[in-house]
């Protein structure tokens, strides 16, 4: 999921409670999902509303990578994210 601004701690922490399932990682930016079922399409939009603001989710191919305000580096695969660096 990218956001349209960044979140605070908070937001993220509560975004983070409420994706536990899939999170594998998130920052200010953005969240990386393992998995995105309509349920959690429901989640999104809830928040969206609650934020005011647009959050999106983009479906990646296999090999694309992510890095996090941190630096660390994630791999999508065929069983999901990998952490890389």
């Amino acid at each position: 999921m990218q956001f349209e601004r960044e979140l605070t701690p908070d937001e993220q922490d509560e975004l983070a409670a409420a994706f536990a399932d899939g999170m594998v990682a998130i920052d200010e930016k953005q969240a990386l999902l393992d998995w995105f079922s309509g349920d959690d399409e429901s989640k999104r939009e809830t928040f969206e509303k609650r934020l005011s603001q647009k959050i999106t989710v983009d479906a990646l191919a296999e090999g694309e990578i992510r890095t996090m305000s941190d630096g660390t580096q994630y791999q999508v695969t065929t069983k999901g994210w990998r952490k890389i660096k």
